[in-house]
């Protein structure tokens, strides 16, 4: 075997990270984070309007079903200045997505600045989560026991628990490998997916020394997961299982928008290859009144 890649320095891999949140945040709530959303129906990042993406930190925007839009990001450290630079940020995004709510979440140190920006010009008010405040032992202590008991709702607040606690609370590297070491067993029980443990590594890349994190990277032999751009059958399996689950998330938002669905609607659905179609339909069918007024779009884009 050639030198080992690090995933940590692709800077693809935070988009693999964002595909995979999304793909497991889909019909949940952010109940894990304290904040109470509709259920979610999709997760992507600032790139299609142009705002520059950095690996290093965690900065997402989630869709829900009533179709308000939450600008999650997550800074380690907070300062006033950072503020300044969300409150920028925000007011860039609010152009495209109005119903927008912006979400910082809060590691490292407590930060006990300003929380609003007042100007003439506006009011910039986040909700703050302080993971500073969380236990990250006592919580995934108690997410082993509920596990032990069979219950695995809360398995995706694992990828989060890097963030929990303030520096002095514990010692933070050693609480990341117990976790990484739990989620390893996880998955080797196939309880939890690689693709969780490559993100909750993605997440502790500020925290945690290089030599750790290779350590478990060759441990779950994750090379080539981050080298996606070479790996065309992984990319092809990737986007068949993006096209299925844009198809459930639509019969199941049209379902609840207009009621029954008749079979021909449903495969004229499956006739769909393209994610793209299969998301434009999925949004029309949030406003639909009624089936009629699906049907027209569906035959637009089937013409």
């Amino acid at each position: 075997m050639g030198e080992a890649k690090n995933g940590i320095s692709y800077q693809q891999n935070y988009d693999i990270v964002v595909k995979w949140l999304a793909e497991e945040f889909r019909g949940k709530t952010l109940d894990i984070l304290g904040i109470e959303t509709d259920r979610i129906v999709d997760v992507f990042t600032c790139e299609p309007i142009q705002l520059p993406i950095k690996a290093e930190r965690l900065d997402i925007i989630v869709l829900d079903a009533s179709n308000n839009h939450y600008h999650i990001e997550e800074q380690r450290n907070m300062s006033k200045a950072h503020l300044y630079r969300f409150a920028s940020t925000h007011f860039f995004i609010a152009r495209k997505f109005k119903q927008l709510t912006d979400i910082i979440l809060l590691s490292g140190k407590p930060y006990k600045g300003d929380r609003i920006i007042n100007t003439k010009s506006g009011k910039y008010e986040p909700d703050m989560i302080d993971l500073s405040g969380r236990n990250g032992k006592e919580r995934l202590d108690e997410i082993k026991q509920a596990v032990a008991r069979g219950k695995m709702d809360d398995l995706l607040e694992l990828v989060f628990i890097p963030l929990y606690g303030k520096p002095d609370d514990y010692v933070l590297e050693d609480l990341i490998e117990e976790l990484l070491k739990y989620e390893t067993l996880l998955y080797n029980q196939g309880i939890f997916s690689k693709r969780l443990v490559a993100a909750t590594m993605i997440m502790s890349n500020k925290i945690i020394s290089r030599d750790l994190l290779k350590k478990f990277w060759e441990e779950l032999q994750m090379y080539d997961i981050f080298d996606i751009a070479v790996e065309k059958g992984m990319e092809k399996g990737m986007e068949k299982g993006r096209e299925q689950q844009a198809r459930e998330l639509l019969m199941a938002v049209l379902s609840q928008s207009v009621g029954a669905v008749p079979p021909s609607i449903i495969d004229s659905v499956n006739q769909i290859s393209r994610w793209d179609v299969l998301s434009n339909l999925h949004n029309h069918a949030l406003y639909c009144k009624d089936l009629n007024q699906f049907q027209q779009s569906l035959k637009q884009v089937m013409s």
